[in-house]
């Protein structure tokens, strides 16, 4: 794991899974037999409020009480890396950031001794001048040792997430716009179709009838709002459209061709 997703995850341990826990209690799913759901709860709240108010203090002592509220080695899976840590390394590997609040809290007790709580998240930091974004899914699994709670597990999943705007694209080549409307087969049950209504194109599949605005990058290049991935419109030798390219943010390529 590089110095920069090591550090970015170390925030998200001491400051977003605190704000989760403070922000909604509600989601709950109960297990049979586990009667004081709410009594866990209060407990991990009360350490998370402690690791909050520590983690200000930005001192040896703060990160003290931090490492803590952690187990003596905590997994951790970011971004597809896996590691394993102290929670004394973790804890003074920590370094200012911010966190929008979570949304879509859930909690799931296997035991009286094991909780898992899924969100979702925004973490933001500086990197010299320059605003570092991260978003995404974390998970967190606290265990209960010696009448305990502390945190064993840590897993973030990143969302795709697309930065363009519609306005920063206005001026693609309109007249080729009728070139584009069609259906693109995706497999033998899912297609893509591509209408133009009132001089804008725009996307719906089989699978989600909901349509897209798509707007240019250049003559044969469209995004649609909030996503990240991009068409690419290809000819073939008479000059007609054949096929679309969708492009993923890793750069990988699959082709669907045009088949009305």
């Amino acid at each position: 794991m590089n110095i920069v997703n090591m550090k970015n995850l170390v925030n998200i341990i001491a400051l977003v899974f605190m704000a989760v826990l403070l922000a909604n209690c509600k989601n709950t799913n109960e297990i049979q037999g586990l009667q004081n759901t709410s009594g866990i709860k209060a407990e991990i709240f009360r350490i998370a409020q402690m690791h909050r108010d520590t983690f200000l203090m930005s001192t040896e002592k703060g990160r003290q009480i931090i490492a803590s509220g952690f187990e003596d080695s905590v997994m951790v899976i970011d971004y597809g890396h896996v590691s394993i840590g102290s929670g004394s390394f973790l804890a003074h590997d920590l370094y200012p950031g911010s966190f929008d609040v979570p949304r879509d809290t859930k909690y799931r007790f296997f035991s009286n001794n094991t909780v898992l709580i899924t969100f979702n998240c925004k973490l933001f930091y500086l990197v010299g001048k320059d605003t570092v974004f991260h978003t995404g899914r974390e998970t967190d699994v606290f265990v209960k040792h010696n009448n305990q709670w502390k945190l064993s597990y840590l897993g973030f999943s990143p969302s795709q997430v697309s930065y363009f705007k519609v306005s920063q694209y206005p001026n693609g080549n309109h007249a080729l716009y009728p070139d584009y409307v069609g259906i693109y087969q995706q497999s033998s049950k899912v297609a893509d179709t591509i209408v133009m209504i009132n001089g804008n194109l725009y996307a719906a599949n089989t699978e989600d009838p909901r349509r897209y605005k798509l707007f240019s990058i250049n003559d044969s290049t469209f995004m649609a709002e909030g996503f990240p991935e991009r068409m690419i419109f290809g000819r073939g030798k008479n000059g007609r459209i054949t096929h679309y390219t969708l492009e993923s943010q890793d750069g990988q390529r699959v082709h669907y061709p045009k088949v009305r």
